[in-house]
């Protein structure tokens, strides 16, 4: 009981330094502020009041944040220690993916450091080394072949445009020789995944319901807008500012992207859409491996945990909104 009540008096000595005086043992600086604070009870120094008072919840037996989540029943002395559990147990979105390339997810970062340490998985450099040895070797070897040729000529400007417009051509005609081949295979087989927003928006991730094909068209379709965007923008340029440089990487380039892609590989070559090919296709960052960007997917077993806690998202709100049609 003593050892009790010394406790409890320790813990309110404590939160009054830490109110109204500096505690003691508390350092001072040159300009007579306090530059730590050393709690009362186990002794371990904090830089600020506010850290010390929050610290001070562990001394106390008292739990007061429970956990919001359905079937989970455990509570916390602090929001702090709550979030900590909400972001590795409940959170929809895997913010650290595991950056050994197996794709395991994780809420927090401690918890994927912690797993590489453990020697779960492999580390290994993330994207494709030799596509993006590749892109940058034809990046340099295209810029000493600028340098080369006499881009005041009119003959080697009308080559060079007419090798880009033929490249883009190319390109338009691969995407719709693989829209041609998505439509007539009429794969229906159902696809769902997340969809996750642009970094920034503040917005959540959303369940997408569709089928292969016409994902597939989707994707396609994007990568069509695209081409098109930019061959408009580069005739813009060379005609407008008379730009020709970036026009001979850019005949290059295209095409070769044009047929690394994953719907190409899948339907212009017949590969199947399995490991690296499966669906949802994320889009390639050609340069990952030299600039050290993570290009790794979200595991299936975490994708699939968080299109599970979708639908039954979506379930709920269905559900609810009926019984008020009800009523």
């Amino acid at each position: 009981m003593s050892e009790l009540m010394s406790l409890e008096s320790a813990i309110l000595i404590t939160l009054h330094a830490t109110t109204n005086h500096r505690p003691a043992g508390a350092h001072s600086s040159t300009r007579g502020e306090p530059k730590s604070f050393p709690c009362q009870i186990c002794t371990k120094p904090f830089p600020t009041r506010t850290q010390l008072k929050s610290h001070m919840a562990i001394h106390v037996d008292n739990f007061p944040f429970p956990c919001p989540y359905t079937g989970c029943d455990l509570h916390f002395k602090r929001k702090h220690d709550l979030r900590r559990h909400v972001d590795a147990k409940h959170a929809l979105v895997k913010k650290y993916l595991c950056s050994g390339g197996c794709g395991e997810g994780f809420g927090r970062r401690d918890q994927m450091l912690r797993h590489l340490k453990r020697g779960h998985c492999q580390m290994k450099p993330e994207g494709d080394p030799a596509r993006s040895i590749m892109n940058m070797a034809i990046v340099m070897g295209s810029m000493q072949i600028t340098n080369r040729l006499d881009l005041e000529d009119t003959k080697t400007k009308q080559i060079i445009l007419a090798a880009y417009v033929t490249a883009q051509a190319v390109v338009i005609g691969i995407s719709y020789l693989i829209q041609r081949r998505i439509q007539a295979k009429k794969d229906t087989t159902v696809l769902k995944y997340m969809d996750q927003p642009k970094p920034m928006s503040g917005e959540q991730p959303k369940l997408v319901t569709t089928n292969n094909m016409e994902y597939d068209l989707e994707q396609n379709a994007a990568a069509q807008k695209q081409a098109l965007i930019g061959l408009a923008l580069m005739v813009f340029l060379h005609f407008q500012f008379g730009v020709i440089r970036p026009l001979i990487v850019q005949s290059i380039l295209p095409v070769k992207n044009a047929l690394q892609s994953k719907w190409a590989q899948v339907h212009l070559f017949g590969k199947a859409a399995e490991g690296d090919l499966k669906r949802p296709w994320k889009a390639d960052n050609p340069f990952a491996a030299l600039t050290g960007a993570s290009d790794e997917p979200q595991s299936e077993a975490a994708e699939k945990a968080a299109i599970k806690k979708a639908e039954k998202a979506e379930a709920k709100a269905g559900s609810k909104s009926e019984s008020k049609k009800d009523l």
